[in-house]
């Protein structure tokens, strides 16, 4: 990322994180996970909103199975069985999401 080029409403791990997120299709599930634990996008920012939009559409359709009659919902992609595995991609990103809701709960509208 040319940091030279970073908008005034971005930090500078921020902007490295949005970058990141840009480029390297392959790498935009666990990148996305670790941009929402770090916290360094202003999620309330268009372009910010737009990028995860973009990122989670690229990935397909997200699935919840609730009758799998175990503690938690099973999580997986429509297309992609490749990352379902105990412990991955997709178990960070339900957790980061739903750790972002429940901050989100939080906040006075």
């Amino acid at each position: 990322a040319n940091q030279e080029s970073k908008p005034s409403w971005l930090t500078k791990p921020g902007f490295l994180d949005f970058a990141s997120l840009c480029a390297f299709p392959l790498r935009k599930l666990p990148k996305l996970c670790a941009t929402l634990h770090e916290q360094q996008l202003p999620l309330g920012h268009p372009a910010v909103h737009t990028l995860i939009c973009q990122c989670l559409f690229q990935l397909g359709k997200i699935c919840i199975d609730s009758s799998s009659g175990g503690s938690s919902d099973r999580v997986y992609l429509e297309q992609r069985t490749e990352w379902e595995e105990p412990g991955g991609v997709l178990q960070a990103l339900s957790y980061e999401l739903g750790r972002l809701g429940e901050q989100l709960e939080e906040t006075p509208r």
